[in-house]
């Protein structure tokens, strides 16, 4: 992999998220369609239109790069080297009823590998980006995972899926395992802002069950890239095509496991 070619294309994701996040914050408190892909799971005519502006901009400078995106799907060579794997807008639900937690996620993967990450949180301004071997930062600012080493003085995020109804005692059940060991858990609804937070160090450790690849795409590489890890449940190598995710910053990497899985006889 070129290094060049890809900070060029971070350049672009930088550009185009935030161009679709001005979309958005044009139109938040303003959704006039809201329809459904499932029970609960919303999509606006702001998830579709900064889709399209992110798509267009990617087909101008990049036609040969796939895109795969959560409203339109996959398009292009899928067996080509360069991907773009967008969610436009993350924390449609918060977006709809008026909470400020949603963002712009552009992740690239270099040969179905997640190398470089944009997330553009409209409500504040800030651009979070990475390539791989390059640091993640913040705007200017370099970020760094926290280094809380036990789970019982961590702050846990989690998230739950669109089909939670058919899973909710798995949720719970897990849900109340981290209340119990650690020292707080937060559910905000947007997967790539969690995994930001994991990144800066705001919060130490992440786990979520069936997500998509353009709920994890970007973020992973800002939480690598600031010195956390990531991994799929049970410590198993990350697979970007793998629902299951857990992100830290390392030190308590394996606690987050052994509670997740149910095996505390592995911390």
């Amino acid at each position: 992999m070129d290094s060049e070619d890809l900070r060029k294309r971070v350049e672009l994701a930088k550009t185009l998220s935030q161009r679709a996040g001005a979309y958005l914050r044009e139109r938040f408190g303003d959704v006039s369609r809201v329809s459904y892909k499932g029970s609960v799971d919303l999509v606006t005519e702001a998830d579709e239109n900064a889709e399209a502006l992110i798509r267009a901009g990617v087909a101008a400078d990049f036609p040969e790069d796939c895109i795969l995106a959560e409203e339109t799907g996959e398009s292009g060579d899928a067996s080509g080297a360069w991907c773009w794997v967008i969610d436009p807008l993350d924390g449609t639900t918060n977006f709809v009823h008026g909470v400020r937690r949603f963002a712009v996620s552009v992740g690239i993967t270099y040969f179905g590998e997640p190398v470089g990450g944009v997330i553009y949180d409209p409500s504040h301004g800030e651009t979070f980006h990475a390539c791989s071997g390059s640091g993640a930062w913040c705007n200017d600012e370099k970020l760094q995972v926290s280094a809380r080493r036990q789970l019982g003085e961590s702050l846990l995020v989690t998230g739950f899926p669109y089909n939670r109804a058919e899973c909710a005692t798995e949720l719970t059940t897990v849900a109340a395992r981290a209340l119990e060991q650690a020292r707080g858990l937060r559910r905000f609804g947007a997967a790539c802002l969690d995994l930001v937070d994991v990144a800066r160090g705001v919060l130490d450790g992440y786990w979520e069950p069936r997500l998509c690849p353009w709920d994890m795409a970007a973020g992973v590489v800002l939480v690598r890239e600031a010195g956390g890890t990531v991994s799929r449940y049970g410590g198993l190598d990350f697979d970007l095509q793998s629902p299951d995710l857990i992100a830290t910053n390392g030190h308590i990497h394996s606690a987050l496991i052994a509670m997740v899985d149910g095996d505390e006889g592995r911390q």
